[in-house]
């Protein structure tokens, strides 16, 4: 939990401006940009259960105020049922990014969709069959770009198909807010 709140307490105090530090940023068409994000996820469930989530992506800019993202996500939810006690998520998007330019600052909005691949675990060992199942995302965030990368926050409401359950259908549906960074080429 310090980690945490350190990592969590550095990435804010990076991201205060500085004068100086902050460059405008508008994305050449065409632009390729990587970047990372973790944070958390909060699973609609009984219990409130709050996880751990961790996405990479790659964006490509269409145009400079348009972008297409292809991410992969993990997370693991915990559950009370009667057949697992966790729900591993991973999940792979397409999602269309568009977003505004406010000098450094650069709000945008995401949605798309893809694949959610569900796994049922008992104890850190999976339990019965894997699910795959189509999903969607609705997402916003900002970029705050430097010099050379962009720092990021984005938060994203994730639904995964039809409920089952089997795999503890109020655990499906989950709503993450990630801290990041993005580098463009």
């Amino acid at each position: 939990m310090r980690a945490r709140l350190l990592i969590m307490s550095l990435t804010l105090i990076c991201a205060v401006p500085r004068p100086g530090a902050a460059q405008r940023m508008v994305p050449d068409d065409p632009t390729l940009a990587v970047g990372g994000d973790t944070g958390f996820a909060a699973a609609r469930s009984d219990e409130g259960t709050i996880a751990f989530t961790a996405d990479a992506f790659v964006e490509y800019y269409v145009v400079p105020r348009a972008s297409l993202r292809g991410l992969y996500g993990w997370a693991r939810t915990d559950l009370q049922t009667e057949t697992a006690t966790a729900l591993r998520r991973r999940h792979l998007l397409l999602n269309v990014v568009d977003n505004r330019d406010l000098g450094a600052l650069s709000p945008f909005a995401t949605a798309g969709g893809g694949v959610f691949f569900l796994q049922p675990q008992q104890g850190g060992q999976p339990v019965g069959a894997p699910t795959t199942k189509p999903g969607g995302a609705l997402g916003w965030g900002v970029d705050y770009f430097l010099s050379e990368v962009a720092l990021r926050t984005e938060m994203t409401a994730l639904m995964a198909g039809q409920e089952e359950p089997d795999l503890g259908a109020k655990a499906l549906p989950a709503f993450t807010w990630t801290l990041g960074v993005k580098v463009p080429f």
